[in-house]
């Protein structure tokens, strides 16, 4: 094959690939713009007043046991919910770049949700989607992180130590973002699933597990309280300003 007709396949082949990545990132929109509309649409109930069926609750999380949380990455928070992600930029020659996901945890445990009227028990499938306030903290070349991230980067094996170097008066290497968001006993959730009726847990006569055709959703605020335009750059989190710093100045 000429050079010619070589560059030619690698052109085709370049820009399929962006057509596919293109049309994945819109469908992705596309399903959470969806799946937005349908818990709007959703009534909040109270818990004396849940049937079987698609539900959306609000209430006080509690763990279902004292052992029955699950310590956040970064932070290092007893949480019954947590997505943590690492992003690293890439740059490239036309002085632009992106971040790049470099790491990626989630995990959820079973809880307990109540309010004044009744408690309901959660127990979310693993791919469960969180929309929770975050916490991020850029590290840029030459910067220092704050101890909780260094003693993360320790700890994880998948996350390797920053690169950096110097190139006459210049320090390269490296830009990181570190963003974690957590759902942690005490404090107000918001989940969206579909409720059953059962037994055996005292108190609780029903339970949330299964999801409501295509949703099932853990937030820390119910939708009407969500930012109407959100920033969903993490592709994890339904991102809105932290409430407090973390991790250190």
């Amino acid at each position: 094959m000429s050079g010619g007709s070589l560059f030619g396949v690698f052109g085709v082949v370049f820009w399929l690939v962006q057509i596919l990545v293109s049309s994945g990132v819109a469908y992705y929109g596309w399903r959470r713009r969806a799946a937005g509309s349908r818990m709007s649409e959703t009534e909040i109930s109270q818990m004396s007043d849940l049937q079987s069926g698609r539900v959306a609750i609000t209430g006080t999380v509690r763990p279902v046991s004292d052992d029955a949380t699950v310590r956040s990455p970064i932070g290092q928070t007893d949480a019954v919910a947590f997505r943590t992600a690492v992003e690293e930029y890439v740059g490239d020659s036309d002085g632009g770049g992106h971040w790049n996901r470099i790491y990626n945890r989630a995990e959820v445990r079973p809880f307990l949700v109540d309010d004044e009227t009744g408690t309901v028990r959660i127990d979310p499938p693993s791919d469960t989607e969180q929309r929770l306030d975050w916490h991020r903290r850029n590290v840029g070349v030459g910067s220092e992180a704050p101890a909780a991230i260094q003693s993360f980067v320790e700890r994880e094996q998948e996350v390797e130590e920053t690169n950096e170097y110097e190139l006459g008066p210049l320090t390269l290497g490296d830009r990181r973002r570190y963003t974690e968001g957590v759902v942690e006993p005490g404090e107000r959730a918001y989940v969206l699933g579909s409720a059953r009726e059962t037994s055996g847990w005292g108190d609780v006569s029903y339970v949330i597990d299964e999801p409501a055709g295509e949703d099932f959703v853990i937030a820390d605020r119910p939708p009407d309280k969500w930012p109407a335009r959100p920033n969903c750059g993490a592709n994890y989190f339904w991102l809105s300003a932290p409430s407090s710093p973390v991790w250190g100045s």
